[in-house]
C-alpha cells in the first residue's frame, strides 16, 4: 500500500498479485477523515489503540477472480477505508452507517463500537457526523445484537446475529443483514475465530417522524 500523491490525504494505492488474490485499486478520499473516539485513539486491553476512517471514497482499478478480470466503475463506486493498529479488541461489534437526507435525523454517517474489555472496561459509543454542519461528535449509545435472529454458518459452526439495534436518546436504529453468508473464515494458526463481515441495511425511527433509511457494514467477532 502506498499514497497516490505527495499529499497523503489525497488517496491510497493498494494491490496484490498473489495467486487467487489479484487486485489493483486506487482509492481517492472524497470525505474528511473521521477520528474514532474524537482523538483517533482509545484505551483497550491494557494498551492504546488507534483508529481513523475515510467514510467516503472514489475507487478505480480492477480485480481478478477465477481468471476473470472485473473493472470497477468509478462513478458507481463506494468505499469506506478504516485503519486500525496498536492494542486491538478481542470480542466486538463494529458498525458503519450512511443515512439518506432527512428533515429530522442530523446524521450523515455513524461509526459505532461495542467491545468487551476486562482491563479497561467494556465500551459502547459512536462517532456521528452531523448532516447539517459536518462536525463530528462522540455520543453514548446502547448497541445490542439480536439473539433471536441469528444464523449458524455450516462452515465454521459459529452463530452470527443478523440484526442489531442502536438506541440513541429518542432515536432507534434497526440494522439488518440482507443475507447471512457474509463470513470471513480465518485459518487456525491466526489465533482469531472467523468473523461476520457484511453489508447491512438500516432504518432510523423516532416517534412522530418519517423513517429514514440507509446502508452500511458490520464486523462482528466473538472470542469465547
Amino acid at each position: 500500500m502506498e499514497s497516490v500523491d505527495k499529499n497523503p490525504l489525497y488517496g491510497l494505492h493498494t494491490y496484490s498479485s498473489a495467486e487467487n488474490v489479484e487486485f489493483d485499486f486506487e482509492f481517492y478520499f472524497t470525505s474528511p477523515i473521521l477520528l474514532n473516539a474524537a482523538l483517533g485513539s482509545y484505551q483497550v486491553g491494557g494498551g492504546l489503540g488507534w483508529e481513523w476512517s475515510v467514510p467516503r471514497g472514489r475507487t478505480e482499478g480492477s480485480l481478478k477472480g477465477n481468471g476473470e478480470k472485473v473493472d470497477i466503475v468509478p462513478e458507481k463506486s463506494f468505499a469506506w477505508y478504516d485503519r486500525q493498529w496498536g492494542s486491538l479488541q478481542d470480542s466486538f461489534d463494529w458498525i458503519m452507517l450512511h443515512f439518506e437526507e432527512s428533515d429530522w435525523l442530523d446524521i450523515s454517517i455513524m461509526c459505532a463500537w461495542k467491545w468487551e474489555d476486562r482491563v479497561n472496561g467494556h465500551k459502547m459509543f459512536a462517532m456521528v457526523r452531523s448532516s447539517l454542519n459536518g462536525r463530528d461528535f462522540v455520543v453514548p449509545i446502547n448497541l445490542t445484537a439480536s439473539t433471536a435472529n441469528a444464523w449458524t454458518s455450516p462452515d465454521t459452526w459459529l452463530e452470527y446475529p443478523q440484526e442489531w439495534t442502536i438506541q440513541w436518546v429518542d432515536t432507534k436504529l434497526l440494522i439488518s443483514s440482507p443475507r447471512p453468508d457474509q463470513v470471513i473464515q480465518a485459518d487456525d494458526d491466526t489465533g482469531f475465530p472467523s468473523q461476520f463481515s457484511g453489508y447491512v441495511n438500516v432504518v432510523a425511527t423516532k416517534a412522530g417522524c418519517t423513517p429514514v433509511r440507509g446502508f452500511g457494514a458490520v464486523d462482528r467477532m466473538k472470542i469465547e
